[in-house]
Formats: C-alpha cells, sequence, structure tokens
C-alpha cells in the first residue's frame, strides 16, 4: 500500500484526474483491520487509489460486511466491483457502500448471455449506473471493433490490449514527490476577465478512454 500510495501521488502530479486500482484479496476483506491501518500511510492520495472488490466477495460480504469497510471510505478512499461475472448489479446499494466503479468484461457487456440473469439489457447498464454515480469500465478490450462495440452501450472507460498491453511500473512512479510550495498570484485590478471561450468539439469514439 505505501508504494502504491507513492506512485499515486507521482501519477496524480502529472494528471490530477489519474486513478490507481488495487485489488485485494478475499481473506483481506475479511480482516480489514491491517489494511485499515496500512490506508493511514496513503491517506493524502486516496482520492486517486480506487479498492477493487470482486464481485463474489461483495455477494458473500452482503450489506452488513460492506458496511463495516465504512472506515476506509472514510479515509476518502473508494470502492470498485471487479471480476463481474453476470449482470445483476443493484446500483443504488453499490453506491451506498462507496462502490464508485464497476468493471465488467466487454465480453459480457457484448454477449446476450449477460442479460439473461438481469431484467436490463447490457445496453442500459452505462446509464443506469452513471444515474446512480458509478462508472463502467469495460475490461478485456483487445481488438479494435470490440471498442467500437463498447461505444455503442454508452461506455467511457476501457482497459486492454487495444489501448495498451500491461507493462511494469516505472521506476520513478516509486521515487516521492517533492513538495512544491506554490504562491498564488491575484490578478491586477486592471485586468480584464479571461474571454470565455466555446468547449472544443470531440469526436465521440475519443470519448472511451483507457482506464
Amino acid at each position: 500500500v505505501r508504494r502504491l500510495g507513492v506512485a499515486a501521488r507521482r501519477l496524480a502530479s502529472r494528471n490530477r484526474d489519474i486513478s490507481v486500482f488495487l485489488h485485494l484479496s478475499d481473506d483481506t476483506l475479511a480482516a480489514p483491520e491491517a489494511l485499515l491501518s496500512a490506508l493511514h500511510g496513503a491517506q493524502d492520495a486516496s482520492s486517486h487509489i480506487v479498492i477493487l472488490l470482486s464481485q463474489s466477495a461483495a455477494r458473500i460480504l452482503g450489506s452488513a460486511g460492506l458496511a463495516k469497510l465504512k472506515p476506509i471510505l472514510d479515509l476518502g478512499f473508494c470502492f470498485g466491483l471487479d471480476g463481474v461475472v453476470d449482470l445483476r448489479i443493484d446500483a443504488r446499494t453499490l453506491f451506498d457502500h462507496g462502490v464508485r466503479f464497476v468493471k465488467a468484461p466487454a465480453s459480457l457487456l457484448l454477449s446476450d448471455s449477460g442479460r439473461a440473469p438481469t431484467e436490463i439489457h447490457p445496453q442500459d447498464l452505462s446509464r443506469l449506473l452513471t444515474r446512480n454515480g458509478i462508472q463502467l469500465i469495460a475490461d478485456s478490450i483487445d481488438l479494435e471493433k470490440t471498442v467500437v462495440e463498447a461505444l455503442d452501450l454508452d461506455v467511457r472507460f476501457g482497459q486492454g490490449d487495444a489501448f495498451s498491453p500491461p507493462r511494469p511500473m516505472k521506476p520513478e512512479l516509486l521515487e516521492p514527490v517533492a513538495d512544491q510550495p506554490v504562491t498564488p498570484s491575484a490578478p491586477a485590478a486592471n485586468d480584464a476577465p479571461p474571454a470565455e471561450t466555446q468547449p472544443k468539439r470531440v469526436s465521440y469514439r475519443s470519448t472511451l478512454r483507457r482506464a
């Protein structure tokens, strides 16, 4: 966790919108006291760290078990749901327990079998999650054509070899970020306010970003 915190700080110094995902084992979730202690050391980077729970672990824990993880949320961290095997997803309950991301395999989202155990069509899943404050990530996107198919499902984030194959973490990401004092400068009294600019138009395809 300490190394992850260092990496998150380094990445956040380059891009404030970036997030780092931390996978947890079921054993860690069953006894989160040690994890909570370790997370205190990375609390200053908590807004950039997402703690992943598997769908099966979340179901085993249930509402009572997830409620016991609230001290982690109190430190500023949030959760993500990973290892999704079906689309029986209660978005409101997940949000209430701190889940802000759902990672689902693209093959499940694009397959009719993903529709069988739930009343929602995969095409509506992204909008349902978004309405409840959760972002959908299409995982295991390995082909360019899958990117286009995922866009048809209103998926904004994707992960897989079609974007970039997994790579080892660069050593410099583990070097602590030196504090840079910033002295804010006040605008001169006679300065005119900045002119408003029209937002740049981008293609719909460019909205699917690598998670």
